[in-house]
């Protein structure tokens, strides 16, 4: 019996670590997905400050290996979504190289596009990467936020995104 439950234990492990049946069919890894944010910048002539939509073609890898570490015990979908205006604001020269704001600089206030934000949820779980938190901390009976693990498999998915290659 004890041999038997090792056993089981055993491969539901390995069934943890591996992708959700169907998963393949998912857009996932190198494809990209268009990333839309609005953001503020400033004219390099007048001074003026203007709010400014652009877009970003990113990979889920991308996407995905900028929030997983912050979901390795847990975090808030605040802390996810700092974590992506993040990665966005590294491109900020990217962006501002862009013909329609080739007169704009000092690009800042970033703010993802509220449907981009929920697919990449919706994606990340469908793809087994992430789920729901079932850990409560000491958190505040007022605290109201929505928190997301990384599964076992978002976690192995994320130790070989990330790890250092040699």
């Amino acid at each position: 019996m004890q041999r038997e439950n090792e056993e089981l234990r055993g491969r539901l492990e390995a069934i943890a670590r591996e992708a959700p049946q169907g998963s393949e069919k998912l857009a996932q890894g190198d494809d990209e997905v268009e990333l839309r944010f609005d953001f503020r910048a400033t004219h390099k002539k007048t001074w003026k400050t203007y709010d400014c939509s652009s877009s970003l073609l990113l990979s889920w890898n991308e996407l995905f290996g900028c929030i997983a570490p912050e979901m390795i015990d847990e975090c808030s979908e605040v802390d996810i979504a700092r974590a992506l205006v993040g990665l966005v604001a590294s491109y900020k020269n990217i962006i501002l190289a862009k013909p329609e704001f080739s007169d704009l600089m000092k690009a800042s206030n970033f703010v993802l596009d509220r449907d981009d934000f929920n697919q990449i949820i919706v994606q990340f779980r469908a793809l087994g990467l992430m789920c729901l938190s079932t850990k409560k901390k000491n958190r505040s009976t007022k605290d109201t936020n929505t928190y997301w693990s990384l599964t076992p498999y978002g976690d192995f998915i994320m130790t070989q995104l990330l790890a250092i290659k040699k």
